[in-house]
């Protein structure tokens, strides 16, 4: 049994239980590090989430959406980091438009494909304004990098 299985079946998530020392913490006698996953692999979600393949080894995320839209979540999302400013925008009824998508840090326009696939996302969820679309661009980010570190700990265990 892996200690990531045990302490979830023990339901010991309470940060009050732990006590933290910048990268390690020590939960109950168990220790924790926390490392970033860019150390051990050099790639961006996107492309180590094409690695990962079905619903058998997306275990984390399909444990969280239906089988049907498995597709729309199992490959890294797209966001409008710098058009997110405010909390007001939250509040937004409608996905942004293409244009605010620029990405000004890498200097570069959203994908065709990528902003249909924002839409298609949007409407399959029946997504009602823009904070439900940033709850789910922000837990699918989560699971899927999870699956993708239950990957890389199999191919290696």
């Amino acid at each position: 049994m892996r200690k990531t299985h045990f302490i979830q079946q023990r339901g010991w998530s309470e940060m009050d239980r732990c006590r933290c020392d910048c990268k390690k913490t020590k939960l109950l006698g168990i220790k924790l590090r926390f490392l970033d996953y860019f150390k051990f692999m050099a790639s961006s979600i996107d492309s180590l989430a094409k690695n990962v393949k079905g619903e058998r080894e997306f275990r984390e995320t399909a444990k969280y959406f239906p089988e049907d839209k498995l597709d729309l979540v199992t490959r890294k999302g797209v966001y409008p980091y710098d058009y997110m400013d405010s909390w007001e925008k939250c509040e937004e009824t409608r996905l942004p438009s293409k244009n605010e998508f620029y990405n000004k840090m890498t200097e570069s326009d959203i994908s065709h494909k990528d902003y249909e696939h924002a839409k298609t996302v949007w409407k399959a969820f029946n997504i009602k304004n823009f904070g439900e679309y940033s709850d789910l661009y922000v837990k699918t980010d989560v699971l899927i990098l999870s699956d993708i570190m239950e990957h890389f700990i199999e191919m290696f265990a």
